[in-house]
């Protein structure tokens, strides 16, 4: 998976979901980097704009919907501090321009 977003690495507004269910409006950030077999892994860290609910509350993939216009799959992988989330990204979906 490779991504050629112009955001990688800059803060990014957006909309965490689990299936069709809002969670909160989240600040994102993007890194990419090689594993072990030369593959990239994208992944990043959130912030929750709401403190009502917490990722950590839902099983499974969730979803964050961007205001750039596409999608990222992903996984939550540890709580940071001070409601941030680190999470890998486990799919993508780019707008077609």
């Amino acid at each position: 998976m490779s991504f050629n977003f112009s955001t990688r690495g800059r803060k990014n507004l957006g909309y965490l979901v689990k299936d069709r269910e809002f969670i909160s409006v989240v600040n994102f950030r993007l890194d990419q980097e090689q594993d072990e077999w030369g593959r990239p892994r994208v992944y990043g860290d959130m912030e929750l704009k709401g403190k009502n609910r917490k990722p950590t509350d839902y099983e499974g993939p969730l979803t964050i919907h961007s205001n750039q216009g596409y999608s990222l799959n992903l996984e939550i992988t540890r709580y940071l501090a001070k409601g941030r989330y680190a999470f890998q990204v486990k799919r993508a979906n780019q707008p077609t321009s």
